[in-house]
């Protein structure tokens, strides 16, 4: 270990690789729970040990035989497989190397089937079988998705807009829903636990992976008792303290997670996995508008909400912070129509089109996923900038502003006669 507590790239390449005891692999995956720089790295070094000679690469498994490892991260890999008979496509997730051995790693693999299979949510991966490998090791199966982890998206975009955080949130907050409803608390909740799933149609909608941190408040699991599990970046003060978990521990990591999708960044990232422990303690978190102006007042109060550091004070039910979420939808897609049929106006005199990126999530609420469309804005020449209408109303729109007749029988029913005398006079001259 390292001066700052952390196991050296041998020890965590002794890991991948299975060579530890099974005492000193037990210690590294508490280790690997709390740091997430070592997940990181030992995740970038099992991609250089992932070789092709990988011996279950072709093994079967049941009825499925693996053709390709698809991810891996600090305490796991999992594999594509494939029913030969029916083509079904599938993952198989597996502890990595000395984890496997390791009694703690083992048990949360079945906590995390069991939780899956007491929730049965769209928003939640399917898990439908539990297995062993001859050498003692445990899996998975799981429905193989297409698309990328959350994180993936937020590197290449930074930030989101308000609409589009909303729209994640509406997602995740129906999956949480569910699982609360369950008597199952996810307490690791991230955006690398957060999976855009595509669609054959071109649509995408989130869910939630990764419930091995779990716990199923309908039980006493002595795993998770009295253990502080998580990210620290994420973890609410109740866990890290040990105290009550409940649904409002989960809202408190979606809280974080508003934060980072509005801003760009985590609201804590404190130099070290105690520093940051401590300013989840203690430190107050500035709002998310001190950094982008963008964001609405109401969505700015429910972030700041869901980060009180008082469990107590802090929102309670998820089912009622989707429906908060679901409002301030509503008001933000009502308010974003208006905003861009005045930008259609007073782009002024320019020809040419602007699109804004698509995001790749289901409109809020339908079971149904709906894919958003780039909003394409064209002009085609002066407009008033006062006059809130778009597309083909442009130029009529322009005509009733500029003639001074027509202006006056806007503003009475003679509307009709107005615009005949009107087009009598043009033709005159």
């Amino acid at each position: 270990m390292t001066e700052a507590g952390c196991p050296s790239e041998a020890e965590l390449f002794d890991a991948i690789e299975g060579r530890l005891a099974d005492a000193e692999a037990a210690r590294l995956n508490g280790h690997l729970e709390m740091c997430e720089a070592c997940r990181d790295l030992i995740e970038s070094l099992a991609e250089v040990s992932a070789v092709d000679d990988d011996p279950l690469l072709g093994a079967q498994l049941g009825e499925y035989i693996i053709e390709e490892r698809i991810g891996q991260g600090g305490t796991g890999v999992v594999y594509r497989a494939r029913q030969p008979l029916i083509g079904k496509q599938v993952a198989v997730k597996l502890p990595r190397g000395s984890l496997s051995r390791d009694e703690v790693a083992v048990k949360r693999l079945l906590v995390e089937a069991q939780a899956v299979n007491a929730i049965r949510h769209r928003g939640i991966i399917d898990i439908f079988s539990y297995g062993q490998l001859p050498d003692g090791r445990q899996y998975l199966v799981m429905e193989y998705l297409v698309g990328a982890p959350l994180d993936e998206y937020l590197r290449a975009t930074r930030r989101l807009t308000p609409y589009q955080t909303l729209l994640i949130l509406d997602e995740v907050l129906s999956a949480l829903a569910a699982a609360h409803a369950a008597g199952v608390i996810h307490r690791d909740l991230k955006p690398s636990n957060l999976f855009m799933v595509s669609q054959p149609d071109g649509t995408k909608f989130v869910k939630v992976l990764d419930f091995g941190f779990s716990r199923l408040t309908k039980t006493k699991s002595e795993h998770t008792r009295h253990v502080m599990l998580g990210t620290p970046a994420y973890m609410a003060p109740e866990l890290i303290r040990g105290g009550e978990v409940g649904p409002w521990t989960d809202l408190y990591a979606v809280g974080v997670l508003a934060w980072q999708l509005l801003v760009g960044r985590r609201p804590i990232e404190g130099s070290s996995v105690r520093t940051t422990l401590r300013q989840q303690l203690e430190a107050p978190v500035p709002a998310p508008s001190q950094f982008e102006k963008d964001v609405p007042a109401p969505l700015d109060a429910w972030v700041m909400a869901l980060l009180t550091k008082d469990w107590r004070k802090r929102p309670q039910s998820t089912a009622g912070e989707r429906k908060a979420v679901q409002r301030m939808l509503h008001a933000l897609s009502t308010e974003k129509t208006e905003r861009d049929d005045r930008l259609t106006l007073r782009e002024g005199p320019s020809t040419g089109k602007t699109t804004e990126p698509a995001m790749p999530v289901v409109m809020p609420g339908g079971s149904t996923p709906t894919y958003i469309p780039p909003v394409k804005r064209e002009t085609s020449g002066p407009t008033d900038p006062e006059l809130p209408v778009s597309g083909g109303a442009t130029s009529a729109a322009k005509t009733l502003q500029t003639d001074p007749e027509l202006r006056r029988a806007g503003e009475s029913p003679g509307l009709v006669e107005a615009v005949t005398r009107l087009v009598s006079r043009i033709r005159r001259n």
